[in-house]
């Protein structure tokens, strides 16, 4: 098991949490069960459940719907995004340049 930091947008963990305590799972569990079954291309939650997330989402993020259009007007993995920096990293047998 890992611990990664993720950034998430306020409202968008905020209504993740919700759904959560709403069904009484732990969030870990809740957010790998549901990237489980995008990575997979099934539906995350059965249909009755459905109703109380879309109850849940109007209270947490009522522009629900224009963020998704937004977000994903092109595709999840095809969006724009800025190169990282990466740092060069010295052979480990390399001296510093300080002469030590």
């Amino acid at each position: 098991m890992v611990k990664p930091t993720v950034t998430l947008d306020r409202k968008i963990f905020e209504l993740t949490r919700a759904v959560a305590i709403t069904h009484e799972v732990p969030l870990r569990d809740l957010i790998e069960e549901t990237l489980l079954a995008a990575f997979i291309g099934e539906e995350a939650f059965h249909p009755s459940e459905q109703d109380e997330i879309d109850m849940l989402s109007k209270l947490y993020l009522p522009d629900l719907d224009k963020l998704a259009e937004r977000r994903l007007r092109g595709g999840i993995l095809t969006r724009m995004r800025r190169p990282k920096r990466r740092r060069k990293r010295r052979p480990k047998d390399e001296p510093t340049k300080t002469g030590t």
